[in-house]
């Protein structure tokens, strides 16, 4: 070693960061020394991958560690050292080429495994459960966490001096707790390593930092060199601040990462086994009746790298799947209108858990929070660079798979890095505003509105035929992404887009992606949030009908006016809504019901219809007429451009236009049926009042249909509702009660065949009800719902694939604190999301002492993470049960026992006398609530009167019909619960509910008196809920709420 300076003009430190710079050096030049053999071809028997994996460690070492020499006196080896760095960086990337990594991808999980309650009190560990709480649960911010700390050491110290003062052991577990919140979640691993990714402000392209200096000192280039096709210039955006970090940063949790500490979790490891044994042991005969994910067609046929089937031929390896999800939302708040800002979420749910871990954030996967304040541009294809880092990883774990230094069950008896686990997106399940762009398709309001089938065109979103739809060619789509992709200019993308109806997306990496197969029709956005809102709020009119101001009656020129400059001559009009969605053109409805009224006969007529056009939006009208393909005519007397290249496209021109088409069809009036709605409303808002429904119910807000209701939750459309005047709208209540029957079944917890098709067979009759009934009421949705049947089959019931679980996410996301500035809060989100999720992963392990179990019920309770367990947006929750009542704690000092956590409640004063004659014992166990198939069932003496309304099976008898009763006592005897109930009695006239019992809609007309004689049931018998409205003198409709379940480990 040649001598740099004189060991005795420099001090201690100095010496050593010389030698440490030094050593540095020499891992780079025996790095690169050992990579000379394989340019010279000279290999021997020496293994290249081993080579070049061992230069690849030696980089990652000294990227690690070079950021860490500091002193003056090593500068000169430090920069010497760099630019081996860089010459070593390069050389690999060159080898890569020629030799591509096949082997398995190292991930250093070790630390992981590591017992962190080891050397603790539990005192001391409950002060850090409450302190963490605060932290990650109620984003307290440092301060006041560290002073909560703080403050609980303060409070531990005075209660010993209760009795004397504290003792050694009471001193130890005081002064183990420290005074500043970041060492408490420094010592239980909670926040997660991001990478800052730079990402253009214009074009939405994103780069990863390099590490000349150190991991320490990340770096991005100064511009955006990205071109958007292959003839444009550069983009050259300005990536950087002045301070050399990033405009806008995308911070990315890479998905190895996260792996390795998820496959650390007790248990995780046998959950993906036991789902991949099961598939493999039924290979090829998938399930008919569909109930957990598993069950679905999709595992039994999907191949691995290799060509063979993943799961059926894995051999000794671990196989995963994913879920994939994305949307966008605003931070502050869901708010009813007006333009807010949007930031976006990615996440992942592995498929190989139970559905009720699947969908616990604890278990959740979330790569990057998306920086707002706009959506990328989906015109360019901006979101294929938000994908490409996690999908990258995706495709690395499914191609060359995951070597883990262990599992939880297998790290501390097996070898290091034994096993290899690959993982693979099986599906995508997003709303049509996310799916679109993410997927590289055309917007569903154009005419590719359609990926699944070949239904092209909006002539055919009405047809009903689906036995005869032919499935879409995902090679067509893949064929023309890659061609839009490759294409040399815009106008050369505009021609391949209206053609195949695609744009890139960064999902073709998965090599075997199918979209028609694997991007599923979301139920819960499609149905209850478009078709059911849309259908009782425009069809039915029952959105506020004695509003005066009505939606898209402007006057004059419209909104946008104008605007020309998205409409080609052969664009689609998704250009020119400038990716607006159905609910974003309200107008073109009634535009269509005027066109398709009766014929003006006069000329005051023809201008009162060009007047009653004219009042609709301008965007609304470009859409009528380039559906039409009708535009004003020039001076010439031929069709104009769709952009008028001497003057503006007009309103009153449009209208004009129109009004002259429709003087050229002669058509019959199409006529929407008469509908009293007001009248309508006033019943459904009584009927809101005055159900019954148990505790679980979301009941729809009183006055619904008015903006005192707020907006309404996807779950409150979930809810069932009644129409009036049934006897003078029968065809409407059909086409409405087909529609109910059809959400129904879709979303039951387990679906045979003949379910299957009753969903779609009621759609059907929906739609050609519309047909009838309002004529010019077709949404896309309406054609991309009968799709969920393909999704039903492929990944089984929708509880688990709908987005309920991710709304329920993002809730949990927008009620985090931050500092409400963009650029700022995404990272906030990510690290507070996933101090959450490593605090509540921590506190589920089975190895967690029996205290800080206790700790984590309350938790639980205090925070709701025990709502929605099943996947959907309803809450179980007991009678009375929440986090100010919670006694647990209570009990545990009077009685120096902890509570049972069964859900049973008892009665503590002696049995009611009718119940003792009933049943001629006074031996009796009596109860206040116990567990029911979904909820509770209780007494009418609990807060919830609705729990004891229930439907149950007389006698035992599974193959009879249900009973509704009321239940009067719940009772143990000789070891058993039953129930003492008064059934309701039945009615001598026709039942209105009968026609549709047998699709889905359980409901029954009786009477609204109950019989005076107690029936005793075992437990078993009762069903479920049932949901009562009394809604005349002497009847009640009473609907069985009970849900079918196949009891297995999900």
């Amino acid at each position: 070693m040649p001598s740099l300076v004189d060991p005795k003009d420099i001090n201690a430190a100095s010496v050593r960061a010389v030698l440490s710079a030094q050593r540095l050096q020499d891992v780079l030049d025996k790095a690169l020394d050992s990579l000379v053999r394989l340019y010279a071809g000279s290999l021997d028997s020496l293994d290249p991958q081993l080579l070049l994996g061992n230069a690849e460690a030696s980089l990652a070492y000294v990227q690690k560690s070079i950021g860490s020499v500091s002193r003056a006196a090593a500068t000169d080896t430090i920069e010497k050292a760099k630019k081996s760095m860089a010459t070593l960086e390069k050389t690999i990337d060159q080898l890569r080429k020629v030799y591509p990594d096949t082997t398995a991808v190292k991930i250093d999980n070790s630390k992981y495994f590591i017992n962190l309650t080891s050397g603790y009190h539990v005192a001391t560990l409950i002060a850090f459960c409450i302190v963490l709480a605060s932290r990650v649960f109620q984003g307290a911010a440092r301060r006041g966490a560290g002073a909560l700390l703080k403050g609980i050491k303060l409070f531990g110290y005075n209660l010993t001096l209760l009795a004397g003062g504290p003792n050694d052991l009471q001193k130890l577990a005081l002064l183990t707790i420290p005074d500043s919140i970041p060492a408490v979640e420094t010592k239980f691993n909670l926040d997660v390593e991001a990478i800052p990714q730079a990402m253009c402000t214009k074009c939405g392209y994103v780069y990863p930092p390099t590490y000349p200096n150190g991991l320490s000192n990340p770096e991005w280039p100064e511009r955006c060199s990205y071109h958007l096709t292959k003839l444009s210039d550069p983009c050259r955006e300005s990536l950087l601040k002045s301070n050399h970090q990033p405009q806008k940063t995308l911070e990315y949790y890479p998905f190895p990462d996260w792996f390795g500490r998820f496959l650390s979790l007790p248990g995780i490891e046998k959950y993906g086994d036991w789902f991949s044994n099961d598939i493999a042991q039924h290979y090829g005969l998938a399930p008919a009746t569909k109930c957990n994910v598993k069950d679905g067609s999709f595992f039994h046929s999907f191949t691995a790298q290799d060509d063979k089937l993943f799961i059926a031929d894995r051999g000794e390896e671990g196989r995963w799947f994913f879920l994939l999800h994305a949307d966008f939302f605003n931070v502050e708040g869901n708010r009813l209108r007006g333009k807010t800002r949007s930031t976006g979420i990615v996440s992942l749910a592995c498929l190989n858990l139970p559905l009720q871990m699947r969908n616990d954030s604890a278990h959740r996967y979330i790569p990057y929070i998306i920086p707002g304040p706009y959506e990328p541009d989906a015109k360019v294809a901006a979101h294929q660079h938000i994908l490409h880092p996690m999908l990258s990883d995706i495709v690395m774990g499914y191609q060359r798979g995951f070597r883990p230094h262990g599992s939880h069950g297998s790290h501390q008896s097996v070898q290091p890095y034994a096993r290899v686990h690959r993982t693979a997106v099986a599906m995508a399940s997003m709303d049509s505003k996310a799916a679109r762009p993410f997927a590289g398709l055309l917007d569903v309001t154009s005419h590719h509105h359609c990926f699944i089938c070949r239904c092209f065109h909006k002539f055919h979103m009405g047809r009903t035929d689906f036995e005869n739809w032919v499935p879409a060619d995902d090679d067509f789509l893949r064929r023309g992404a890659e061609m839009w992709r490759d294409a040399k200019d815009d106008k050369e993308r505009i021609q391949i887009s209206d053609f195949y109806g695609t744009r890139y997306s960064a999902l073709w990496m998965l090599g075997n992606w199918k979209p028609s197969k694997q991007l599923l029709v979301e139920p819960m956005h499609i149905v209850f949030l478009v078709i059911l809102q849309r259908f009782f709020r425009d069809a039915l009119k029952l959105d506020n009908p004695d509003s005066k101001n009505k939606k898209g009656k402007g006057k004059g020129k419209g909104k946008g006016e104008g605007k020309g400059k998205g409409i080609g001559k052969d664009k689609r009009i998704e250009s020119a809504a400038d990716g607006e969605s159905e609910d974003e053109l309200p107008d073109v409805p009634a535009i269509h019901q005027h066109l398709s009224r009766v014929a003006p006969t006069s000329e005051q007529e023809m201008k009162a219809l060009k007047k009653r056009i004219s009042g609709h939006k301008w965007l609304a009208l470009v859409y009528v007429c380039n559906n039409l393909n009708q535009f004003p005519v020039g001076k010439r007397g031929g069709f104009l451009s769709v952009i008028p290249r001497d003057k503006q496209l007009t309103i009153a021109a449009m209208a004009d236009t129109l009004v002259h088409w429709r003087m050229s069809k002669p058509l019959t009036p199409l006529r929407r049926a008469d509908i009293d709605s007001v009248d309508t409303l006033n019943h459904i808002q009584l009927s809101a009042r005055e159900v019954i429904t148990p505790s679980w119910i979301t009941k729809p807000p009183f006055m619904l249909g008015t903006k005192r209701a707020g907006t309404l939750k996807a779950a409150h459309w979930h809810s069932p509702i009644a129409t009036a005047n049934a006897d003078d709208m029968a065809s409407v209540l059909d086409t409405a009660m087909q529609l109910v029957c059809a959400s129904i079944v879709m979303t039951k917890d387990s679906l045979q065949p003949s379910q299957r098709d009753l969903y779609r067979n009621c759609l059907r009759r929906h739609v050609d009800g519309l047909k009838k009934n309002f004529p010019g009421f077709i949404l896309p949705s309406h054609h991309l719902a009968f799709h969920i049947y393909d999704g039903m089959d492929s990944f089984s019931t929708v509880r688990n694939w709908w987005a309920f679980p991710y709304e329920n996410l993002i809730g949990r996301l927008q009620r985090i604190p931050t500092n409400h500035k963009t650029g700022e809060l995404e990272q906030t989100l990510l690290h507070s999301f996933y101090k959450g999720a490593n605090f509540r992963q921590w506190l589920l392990r089975p190895d967690c002492p029996d205290e800080l179990k206790e700790m984590r019920d309350i938790l639980e309770r205090a925070y709701g993470y025990n709502k929605g367990a099943r996947g959907d947006d309803q809450e179980i929750d007991d009678v009375d049960n929440d986090g100010d009542n919670d006694d647990s704690v209570t009990i545990l000092l009077e009685t120096g026992h902890r509570r049972e956590s069964s859900s049973d409640k008892m009665i503590s004063t002696p049995p009611p006398l009718e119940l003792t004659c009933a049943v001629g014992r006074s031996d009796v166990k009596c109860f206040l609530q116990v567990a029911a198939p979904r909820g509770f069932f209780n007494t009418p003496t609990a807060i919830a009167k609705g729990n004891s309304y229930i439907a149950y099976k007389p006698d035992g008898d599974s193959r009879g019909d249900w009973a509704a009763g009321q239940i009067h006592h719940i009772f143990q005897l000789n070891g058993r619960k039953k129930l003492a109930i008064r059934r309701s009695i039945g009615v001598l006239r026709p039942d209105p509910f009968s026609r549709y019992r047998r699709l889905g809609f359980d409901a029954k007309l009786l009477s609204s008196s109950f019989s005076n004689e107690l029936e005793i049931i075992d437990i078993e018998w009762a069903i479920g809920h049932a949901a009562r409205w009394e809604f005349f003198e002497g009847l009640a409709a009473v609907v069985n709420l009970a849900r079918v379940r196949v009891l297995d480990s999900d």
